[in-house]
């Protein structure tokens, strides 16, 4: 009779502490959740990923903690996507479309300082700041805007050559802008169509 009790508390106790352990894990799994919860929304999508992960290590079987770890994952993925057509699009003198990258990637991280400070040194480079007051100020800047082309600056160059054009009052410049815009137009083209043929056939 008292082994029979003795086995009944044993049994008790090990089904308490399960309970309890149980509990534990729930809670912590809790924990997690809500962290990654958080992080999400602050837009800090690689710390929400490790958070859910840790949630995951207490909750394995949870489909909702799986989704989430998924949307934290893509999330910071479409970041570097957006930061690496940036960096390239830059490295080929496309300083605009380059802005519009990092401009992207920005939104998804507001809060990475490192995004900004790329989306910043776009506007920082852009052709836009090339002030023209007379027509020595239009020859220094068309020659910035052929040092751009020589380069392979194609998108930078245009908009110099295109500024030079509208302010210029020497036709043998805007011969020559107009003659460079025409060169940089086709270099655009055929950097654009190349570039959608790499879409399509990868």
């Amino acid at each position: 009779m008292k082994q029979l009790v003795f086995k009944i508390c044993v049994c008790l106790a090990l089904a308490g502490f399960l309970l309890f352990t149980n509990s534990l894990l729930a809670v912590s799994a809790s924990e997690y959740e809500v962290r990654g919860d958080k992080y999400m929304k602050e837009h800090r999508y690689r710390v929400a990923a490790a958070t859910y992960k840790i949630a995951l290590k207490y909750a394995p079987d949870s489909s909702e903690l799986w989704e989430k770890h998924r949307q934290a994952i893509e999330s910071g993925k479409s970041v570097e996507i957006y930061v690496n057509r940036g960096k390239k699009l830059l490295g080929k003198g496309f300083v605009e479309d380059a802005g519009k990258m990092f401009q992207q990637a920005v939104k998804l991280e507001p809060r990475n300082e490192t995004l900004w400070k790329l989306y910043e040194n776009t506007l920082i480079e852009s052709p836009h700041i090339a002030v023209i007051a007379n027509d020595r100020d239009a020859w220094m800047v068309f020659k910035q805007g052929r040092d751009n082309f020589d380069r392979g600056h194609f998108q930078a160059a245009r908009r110099m050559f295109a500024k030079v054009a509208e302010h210029t009052t020497e036709e043998k410049l805007l011969y020559y802008a107009r003659d460079y815009m025409k060169k940089t137009d086709e270099r655009l083209r055929d950097f654009h169509i190349n570039e959608e043929l790499r879409t399509f056939h990868p």
